[in-house]
């Protein structure tokens, strides 16, 4: 592969043929049987935990609150507090916290939040949106109550949640609409339906209301209004301090952002055609350029720096241009990437690649001057690959980067920059 010629692979294609006939039944299908049982077994225990815990625990405090207001028959000492709206106010706090918490705990809220985060590239955080939602949860159970414990009719709670949604979504971004109407889909999940169901119904009994229904109806709008809100403060909130940093921190952001845009489209065209050699060359430049002059990547994104020079050193072992470009590329980048970047550093094996460019282009039968730059850049880029680690600096001397080094001194002139580069590469080794 690395010669770049097409080998005849029936060898191989045969091979694993055989190896697929040879194997049995249970060791090709084992491990798929074993997970649709471990599947059917969690989904099994978690419905157990939902109707003999989760459920029941509703329905029981759905019971037992009412009873700091007003007498009720599972409580002899109630009411426990004489001041009915005290005790009302108490009970519409704790039915609060109690939809908080619960939709807390709804494993698809986290999923959605992720998402959201990076789709508006962090400007949303995940943690804002699930704490949001959370809240309309917990309000909308509270309005809920009120609904049950004052036996008002359901459509005038309808009407009125849905008109402030309706409201906040005429001023809304486009973006965060959707956002906002599809965290209602939270109130459907498996933890925070039949919690919310047991408790109305509890609390409906305790207060011999006719029916505890609707409180579900209740929570289902307010994560919708509590999200675009959090929006609009967020937007307002933003405004507030482009006005304080003035126009010029603002282009200072929206251009350095655009950067980071150029810098993954870069890697993108590495990564989909590393063998080409002028995307090779051209783009580990203009990549290399962008972190040195503009902007330093962010997270996730020196890992993908690295991988893409991975890819294009090895589809070129053997083109000096593309190592010189590839080399300055990880240079700049690790350069000053901190432990996160020499982490990737090491994960992709990128010291290993450096030592055979400077293997390959110091034993060079042509002229030396071909290959200088590729070894110039190739010794910067051996010097910041973290070798103050006992591990990698070891594997680098096994892979023959000390005698590499020493014909890169006694091929070029003594005193030239090159030379003493390598001279210093040699001790540092």
């Amino acid at each position: 592969c690395l010669g770049g010629e097409k080998k005849d692979d029936s060898f191989f294609r045969a091979s694993s043929t055989a190896e697929i006939k040879g194997e049995s039944f249970l060791s090709r299908y084992g491990p798929l049987i074993g997970g649709i049982v471990e599947a059917q077994v969690g989904m099994i225990m978690f419905n157990i935990g939902l109707t003999y815990g989760f459920t029941s625990i509703g329905n029981q405090v759905g019971n037992l609150l009412p009873s700091a207001f007003m007498e009720t028959p599972e409580e002899p000492g109630s009411p426990y507090y004489s001041n009915k709206t005290g005790g009302i106010a108490l009970v519409l706090w704790t039915m609060f916290l109690l939809g908080f918490l619960a939709t807390r705990a709804e494993p698809a809220l986290n999923v959605v939040g992720q998402t959201v985060e990076r789709l508006s590239k962090g400007s949303f955080k995940c943690s804002l949106l699930v704490y949001a939602v959370c809240v309309g949860v917990g309000m909308g159970m509270a309005v809920g109550s009120t609904k049950i414990l004052f036996r008002a009719g359901l459509i005038f709670f309808v009407f009125a949640k849905y008109a402030i949604a309706v409201l906040l979504t005429l001023f809304a971004k486009e973006d965060f609409i959707n956002i906002a109407w599809d965290c209602a889909g939270v109130t459907t999940g498996p933890v925070t339906v039949p919690f919310v169901l047991s408790t109305g119904i509890g609390f409906s009994k305790a207060v011999r209301a006719p029916e505890g229904f609707g409180i579900l109806a209740c929570a289902s709008v307010w994560p919708i209004i509590t999200v675009l809100l959090t929006d609009a403060f967020r937007r307002l909130h933003a405004s507030y301090k482009s006005d304080i940093a003035g126009p010029d921190e603002e282009e200072e952001e929206e251009e350095e952002e655009e950067w980071h845009t150029a810098l993954e489209g870069l890697v993108k065209s590495l990564r989909a055609r590393p063998g080409d050699v002028a995307v090779a060359v051209s783009g580990s430049v203009a990549l290399a350029w962008i972190c040195e002059r503009k902007v330093k990547p962010r997270g996730a994104l020196n890992s993908d720096i690295m991988s893409s020079f991975v890819m294009v050193m090895r589809a070129h072992p053997k083109h000096a241009d593309v190592a010189e470009a590839a080399c300055f590329m990880f240079t700049t980048v690790a350069k000053g990437g901190g432990e996160m970047v020499r982490d990737c550093v090491i994960k992709t094996g990128a010291p290993l690649l450096i030592v055979m460019v400077l293997r390959q282009f110091s034993q060079h039968e042509g002229p030396p001057a071909e290959v200088e730059g590729a070894l110039r850049r190739a010794v910067d880029a051996l010097m910041v690959v973290g070798l103050d680690e006992a591990s990698t600096a070891g594997a680098v001397r096994l892979a023959g980067a000390p005698a590499a080094l020493e014909a890169i001194g006694q091929r070029y002139p003594a005193g030239s920059s090159l030379s003493v580069s390598a001279a210093a590469a040699v001790a540092a080794v």
